[in-house]
């Protein structure tokens, strides 16, 4: 994070980050092509749905403060149940240790108390955190010792850490218009966005922020509406009008890039080069007149 003092971040999940482009392609590359210099830092995370990038900046984001700070809205995190968490069965997802651990309750989420309690634990002593961190990176995600005992001949001190670094020069082997695959329509089981816990993360997430002092901007990604069905066009048309209307109440400043052509989209939500270029585009052009008429200071 020092490396990007200065720099605006652009917060949010895989959109950001580039699930479908090479780090040539995304959305902060064409940020920072436009104004001519790096200026504009990806903080991009994959799997990162609202409950746990709120999680991630409360307990591990103190340095996001008196930032300018774009923050990319992916309202695919509300298209069914399982993404918003609401189920009672088990459900897969990422990140479970930044989401809340006992309050709300995510039934879907079957940790037993011992590793909750483990997981609020560790978001409070740092060193636990460190220790998480060099088992992922160095161990395998395994602890030093049951890595030493898989591999007792290795040299632990001689371990590697990926190279993070390396630019991918070739796109996504996915990486194709949706409707190459299949045009067919489908029905998306968006849920109601006064119930959704993921929206509501969201909010959370935008007051902590602005709280801090960061100067925020909401981008709502515009998801793949060629990909609905009647009905479910309608339903997200109404959770998008209900987003807009909570944000311009709070005076969170927001912009909705246009719509993208069918062919731009990879999926629901993640689009293609091209489509990256456009709402780069608008993007920075909202950018710029929001810093120069409308200081987007956080509230008194």
């Amino acid at each position: 994070m020092t490396s990007d003092q200065g720099k605006t971040l652009v917060l949010g999940d895989s959109v950001v980050w580039g699930g479908y482009v090479p780090n040539r392609q995304t959305l902060t590359h064409y940020l920072n092509q436009l104004a001519g210099g790096y200026r504009f830092a990806n903080l991009g995370v994959v799997g990162a749905h609202p409950l746990a990038l709120a999680g991630l900046i409360e307990y591990y984001g103190g340095a996001v403060r008196n930032r300018d700070v774009i923050l990319y809205l992916n309202l695919s995190w509300l298209s069914s149940r399982e993404a918003d968490l609401q189920t009672d069965k088990e459900t897969r997802f990422s990140h479970p240790r930044l989401v809340p651990q006992f309050t709300p309750w995510i039934r879907c989420y079957t940790e037993p108390v011992s590793g909750r309690l483990g997981a609020v634990v560790e978001r409070n002593v740092p060193a636990l955190s460190w220790a998480r961190h060099l088992g992922s990176t160095y161990f395998d995600n395994l602890g030093l010792q049951e890595w030493s005992m898989q591999n007792p001949y290795a040299a632990v001190f001689r371990r590697a850490a990926p190279d993070v670094t390396r630019i991918e020069d070739d796109p996504h082997p996915d990486a194709q218009p949706w409707s190459a695959r299949d045009r067919k329509e489908r029905s998306v089981p968006w849920v109601d966005a006064d119930t959704s816990r993921q929206w509501l993360a969201f909010r959370r997430l935008t007051a902590l922020l602005r709280a801090r002092g960061n100067r925020l901007l909401v981008v709502i990604g515009p998801l793949n509406e060629h990909m609905m069905d009647g009905q479910s066009l309608v339903k997200y048309r109404r959770i998008h009008e209900r987003v807009r209307a909570w944000l311009e109440a709070n005076g969170v400043p927001f912009y909705t890039p246009s719509l993208l052509a069918s062919d731009l989209y990879a999926d629901l939500s993640h689009p293609l080069d091209e489509g990256y270029q456009l709402i780069a585009r608008e993007i920075a052009e909202r950018w710029a007149i929001r810093r120069a008429r409308l200081p987007m200071s956080a509230p008194d």
